[in-house]
């Protein structure tokens, strides 16, 4: 037992696999300004997501001021939203998700493109993740095919 007074120790050797890495939930600091504008009911949502995407809403809120009406149900929307798209499966961004079993690796599905965009304008925006060898234009989505799976990895991480 610790002495009267004694800091309590700190526990000996290697986390837990399960602990590790951390896992953090509800946003690194709220400004006193944001915490005033935010009922309860969305104070208890943002704890309820990571901290990644829990700063994420709150930047967000941040950014669209005044402009947001309801700061509270602008809370609760979002994390409800990326709530549901952990459940169904969203990766986050930066990650890519596991392919069904005989997907082709270099074919990407890309949804809620705006109905004016080109071929042109869609190869330009992701050129940057490497080659592409067809696309196929579809109203509101398409289908890129890259060279190779990385390039199709790194459009998937950079969306």
């Amino acid at each position: 037992s610790a002495a009267r007074g004694a800091a309590p120790r700190e526990p000996r050797g290697p986390a837990p696999p399960h602990d590790f890495p951390p896992r953090r939930f509800g946003p690194t600091a709220l400004s006193e300004a944001v915490r005033r504008r935010l009922h309860a009911d969305a104070l208890r949502a943002l704890a309820e997501l990571e901290t990644a995407d829990a700063d994420a809403v709150v930047q967000r809120l941040t950014q669209k001021g005044a402009e947001v009406l309801n700061p509270s149900a602008f809370v609760c929307q979002a994390v409800k939203t990326i709530l549901r798209d952990r459940r169904d499966g969203f990766a986050r961004p930066g990650v890519v998700p596991p392919l069904p079993d005989g997907a082709n690796p270099r074919k990407v599905r890309v949804k809620n493109i705006t109905f004016t965009a080109s071929e042109p304008e869609i190869k330009a925006f992701f050129a940057a993740a490497g080659e592409m060898t067809d696309v196929q234009l579809c109203r509101g989505h398409c289908f890129i095919t890259f060279a190779s799976a990385e390039a199709a990895s790194r459009a998937i991480a950079t969306m």
